[in-house]
């Protein structure tokens, strides 16, 4: 994480997906959050994430959901809580959250894996669920 000032927070481009619910609240004098291009799975456990953003309205400006595909490219804080919706038994489960890694050989950036002219002879295992384009040859 990059901070050049105490209420500054720059998130950006690190492949994340989720974010635990209360992650920020020890940073009460927050002024800017940069959350944009990462990989936010907008489910049922980022829902407190759309409310946090709306009642902060300069912070974290920008930060879009990438997955699922209905939600890809809407702003968080547009994100009515409704929309957040988890599928079966997802709803019931601890969420899970990570910074998604990129296969090794390879190259991520707005969920596209680029794994040309890397010589692979499988499609590498364990990619994230909200990818929505790999290239192989």
């Amino acid at each position: 994480m990059k901070t050049t000032h105490p209420s500054l927070r720059q998130l950006d481009y690190n492949q994340i997906s989720c974010i635990e619910d209360g992650a920020f609240r020890a940073l009460r004098d927050l002024e800017v959050l940069r959350l944009h291009s990462n990989n936010l799975y907008c489910d049922c456990h980022l829902a407190w994430l759309s409310d946090w953003l709306r009642q902060r309205p300069r912070v974290g400006l920008y930060t879009q959901c990438m997955g699922p595909s209905h939600l890809r490219g809407h702003n968080v804080a547009e994100v009515q809580k409704r929309e957040f919706v988890c599928s079966g038994h997802q709803s019931f489960m601890a969420p899970s959250c990570s910074v998604l890694h990129c296969p090794t050989a390879c190259t991520c950036s707005n969920n596209i894996v680029d794994c040309r002219g890397k010589g692979l002879t499988e499609i590498p295992t364990n990619l994230p669920e909200t990818i929505t384009e790999m290239c192989v040859i």
